[in-house]
């Protein structure tokens, strides 16, 4: 979505933009906004919960189910693990 936004095609090697993408996907990424519905108590502060959905991620390779290319690992995915980094590992 934020590569569509800025206009920054989804083949294009990342060293290989222009000063100009470049800031047009930084300002995508710093105005792009999201509705926080709700959170969890204190004892659960230290993991973060939410994420992509794992139903929409091929668990054998990690990419998107919807956005071909696209590749999720770690704290990313909505998974929630013990804390300490556990969600980092898999």
């Amino acid at each position: 979505m934020l590569i569509r936004i800025s206009g920054v095609h989804d083949d294009w090697v990342v060293g290989e933009l222009s000063l100009e993408q470049i800031r047009k996907l930084c300002r995508a990424v710093k105005q792009y906004r999201t509705e926080i519905i709700g959170t969890n108590s204190f004892d659960q502060a230290q993991v973060c919960a939410g994420g992509a959905a794992t139903v929409e991620i091929d668990a054998d390779t990690m990419e998107s189910r919807l956005c071909p290319g696209l590749y999720f690992s770690g704290e990313i995915v909505d998974v929630d693990g013990k804390c300490g980094g556990y969600n980092l590992q898999w």
